[in-house]
């Protein structure tokens, strides 16, 4: 609840800076989708498939790569949290700069946790909240 309260949070004071002051380089938007049926099974299917890779390959994978390196905790959370903003980077360098901040939130979770259900089940609940509005 906490790593949730926090990406919230985030999103409610930090993003919007990010948005005022840094978008730039959006390269595309997510398409509407008009039918409500086609839509909402999207946003609990997509959302769902999103949150299980993305935590699956920035989180686990990354993380059990870079500490075979050796790596200190914090370079492990700050290296994975920049490959997961650099796969946002065509969402606009605000929504890179936010997927960074929230890979820290995930990173510090799943490496306080090593539960990757954690990360996923955050992960989809504020995908689910962001993409629904």
């Amino acid at each position: 609840m906490a790593l949730l309260a926090a990406e919230f949070y985030l999103h409610a004071i930090v993003y919007p800076v990010l948005r005022a002051h840094f978008n730039y380089f959006e390269l595309w938007r997510f398409p509407s989708i008009p039918n409500p049926l086609v839509r909402n099974f999207d946003l609990a299917f997509g959302v769902l498939l999103v949150a299980v890779s993305e935590e699956s390959v920035f989180r686990a994978l990354l993380f059990s790569l870079f500490e075979r390196w050796r790596l200190k905790p914090l370079s492990v959370i700050v290296l994975s949290s920049a490959a997961f903003a650099l796969i946002h980077l065509t969402s606009g360098t605000a929504e890179t700069l936010d997927a960074f901040l929230h890979g820290l939130l995930l990173g510090a979770a799943y490496w306080w946790t090593r539960r990757l259900v954690v990360c996923i089940a955050s992960h989809y609940l504020f995908d689910l909240y962001i993409f629904h509005q």
